[in-house]
C-alpha cells in the first residue's frame, strides 16, 4: 500500500513537473510571437516610409500627408480597414 502511495506521488509530481515545463515552454513561444509581431510592425513602418519617400522622389506635389498605412482604397474611396479584415488570401469578402 505504502508503495504504490509512493508510486502515485511520483507520477503526480513528473506530471506537475511537466506542466510546468509545457507551461514555460507556451510562455517562451508566446513571447516569440509578440517578438516577431513588434518586428513586423517595425518593418512594415520603415517599408510604409520607404515607399513615402520615393513618392515625393518621384512626384514632389504629390499629397503624401493624406497617405496612411491604415487605409485602403475600396470601391474608389480611401476607407479605414483594419488588419482584421485581411485573411491569408487578402481581404475577405466585403
Amino acid at each position: 500500500m505504502k508503495e504504490a502511495k509512493e508510486t502515485v506521488e511520483k507520477e503526480s509530481q513528473a506530471q506537475k513537473d511537466e506542466v510546468t515545463r509545457l507551461q514555460r515552454a507556451l510562455d517562451e513561444a508566446n513571447s516569440a510571437v509578440e517578438d516577431g509581431r513588434r518586428a513586423l510592425g517595425v518593418y512594415f513602418d520603415k517599408g510604409f516610409q520607404r515607399a513615402r519617400e520615393q513618392v515625393i522622389f518621384f512626384n514632389p506635389q504629390a499629397k503624401v500627408d493624406e497617405l496612411d498605412s491604415s487605409k485602403v482604397i475600396l470601391h474608389g474611396n480611401f476607407v479605414d480597414m483594419d488588419m482584421e479584415s485581411f485573411g491569408t488570401d487578402g481581404l475577405k469578402s466585403l
